[in-house]
């Protein structure tokens, strides 16, 4: 279910922007492994501490993100189908970098990263909570081309009254399931990349929980739950949630 589509001009795009991320920071962390095993260096000024670098690549990481989220949702409004289209395109894709990244590092840095291995379910879970709100945005009625200009028209002629203020409401909840997909997206990013950085047990669990939730939170806000209930509808919520219990029986 997570994999149709695997042709398409979304999956294509997704898939070099995932793999260019991917390739880069192995690269990079292979690199830096094979110069701190060197014999060649000596003496503390040439001392590699691989955790400083790792530290500096997930610097690196957020801020990349971050304009890509930035982007996202400036740039979603306007080419909703696209968007939809490349991220339901990345959502099975986490699960894939994840373990390819787990891989790699264990290879490279040996028992020492073997507690990577659990981020591989919160990639998956990512995953479908992800395609399961891209499932219910490309089968609803809650993603409209102009948000924007409406929101912007509503905001240039305030006038209070409880018609404006109801008006205004329905606007930012459209603009929440925006907002859920930025979310989700970032969440997917953090799972599928968390192995570039080094952590004990106890903080790769922390990660996890932090990042889940969060995804969480994203599908509740994408997946147009938050507009339903604002407006009392109820058994699209109940439809909404038998349909991710669907999907995790399915594909988890």
């Amino acid at each position: 279910m997570l994999f149709e589509n695997f042709f398409s001009l979304g999956s294509l795009i997704a898939i070099s922007f995932s793999l260019a991320l991917t390739i880069n920071y192995l690269k990079i962390n292979f690199k830096l492994e094979v110069r701190n095993q060197s014999h060649n260096i000596n003496g503390n000024n040439n001392t590699i501490n691989i955790y400083e670098l790792d530290i500096r690549n997930n610097k690196n990481f957020q801020t990349l993100s971050v304009i890509i989220s930035v982007m996202l949702l400036v740039l979603f409004p306007f080419y909703p189908s696209f968007f939809l289209s490349l991220m339901k395109s990345f959502s099975w894709l986490p699960l894939v970098i994840c373990l390819t990244g787990v891989f790699v590092q264990i290879y490279m840095r040996g028992s020492k990263r073997i507690y990577d291995i659990v981020y591989v379910i919160p990639a998956l879970i990512v995953g479908v909570l992800m395609y399961h709100a891209l499932y219910l945005a490309t089968h609803g009625n809650y993603i409209h081309l102009d948000i924007y200009p409406r929101l912007f028209n509503y905001l240039s002629n305030p006038y209070f009254s409880f018609g404006y203020l109801d008006g205004l409401n329905d606007l930012l909840r459209e603009v929440s399931a925006y907002l859920g997909f930025v979310i989700l997206f970032l969440s997917a990013i953090y799972i599928s990349f968390a192995f570039i950085i080094e952590r004990d047990f106890d903080s790769i669990n922390k990660y996890i929980l932090y990042w889940v939730a969060t995804a969480f939170f994203g599908n509740f806000l994408a997946a147009g739950i938050l507009i339903e209930y604002m407006s009392g509808g109820f058994s699209y919520i109940e439809y909404a949630y038998k349909l991710l219990l669907y999907f995790f029986k399915n594909i988890v």
